[in-house]
């Protein structure tokens, strides 16, 4: 998991995970906002409220790690699916 990477955590199984319990505050209150209806509209507000998250991540995987593919084609493609 991304979070994991980025904090040098060990990932761990399902079960030993306790995401809730060691995950960067701001992914956390992200994924716990967007959790909603299936309903398109309630879906695509909290697409909304994950994105500034996932940009954050995106950013720092790709200076903590060498990637194949450039920051900006990430960063690209989260501006396709932005308002």
């Amino acid at each position: 998991m991304p979070d994991d990477w980025l904090n040098d955590r060990p990932t761990l199984g399902m079960v030993q995970s306790k995401f809730d319990r060691r995950a960067d505050p701001a992914m956390r209150d992200a994924l716990r906002a967007s959790l909603c209806r299936c309903d398109a509209g309630d879906l695509d507000a909290a697409l909304i409220r994950l994105l500034p998250v996932l940009r954050a991540q995106i950013a720092a995987l790709h200076t903590k790690f060498t990637l194949a593919r450039p920051l900006a084609n990430d960063l690209a493609a989260i501006a396709l699916i932005s308002p």
